[in-house]
């Protein structure tokens, strides 16, 4: 019993198992198409939407193909995470931060998303890589799409809903079959899949 509940302390305590999370990856893009598809469908029939297209989608397109992605992993993580294993918040990474450590991680995040940006642009100008129908560069400069609606999507709801998917719940599974390394590069590819055909 102490064994048990001492293993719980740990803070590698994961209490889903490697093939929930094989299952969940594997379900998560059939689900958001089964769900996208006939809404895509009904919205472009009925009201005009377009939602398959970075350059064309609207606010209220680009709001509900995103609602219909965080809607797919807050279900298979309430499925495999709560409902299966009976885990909490605190098994998903979630801890309380005190004040202070939020501020410095957040100037902290900016400053080196900033200089990443940079380096970034830097090493686009060496490549011959033709960036100008990528996705993310379509959408910003897509007038339909608001800034405020970009920035709380891209800002606050999808950092959430992914960082609680991918790194509270998949990368832990997949450190249990595999190195650190290993899971992390398998957890970005599919983060890449995701966000290449959505």
């Amino acid at each position: 019993m102490n064994n048990k509940i001492d293993f719980y302390n740990e803070e590698n305590y994961c209490p889903w198992n490697f093939w929930e999370a094989v299952v969940a990856v594997f379900l998560t893009i059939p689900l958001i198409l089964i769900l996208t598809i006939p809404i895509a469908y009904f919205l472009e029939r009925n009201m005009g939407e377009v939602i398959f297209s970075p350059s064309e989608i609207s606010n209220f397109g680009f709001a509900i193909a995103y609602f219909i992605q965080a809607i797919v992993l807050l279900i298979l993580l309430w499925l495999f995470v709560f409902y299966r294993n009976r885990a909490t918040w605190y098994d998903l990474g979630i801890k309380p931060l005190s004040f202070l450590k939020g501020i410095f991680l957040t100037l902290f995040g900016i400053i080196a998303i900033f200089f990443i940006d940079i380096v970034y642009t830097i090493f686009l100008r060496f490549i011959p890589w033709d960036i100008s129908k990528d996705k993310i560069r379509l959408l910003i400069e897509n007038k339909n799409i608001s800034l405020p609606m970009l920035f709380i999507v891209a800002v606050i709801i999808a950092p959430i809903c992914e960082e609680l998917f991918f790194r509270g719940f998949l990368f832990p599974a997949f450190k249990k079959k595999m190195a650190t390394f290993s899971a992390m590069f398998l957890i970005e590819n599919f983060i890449n899949l995701k966000i290449n055909l959505f």
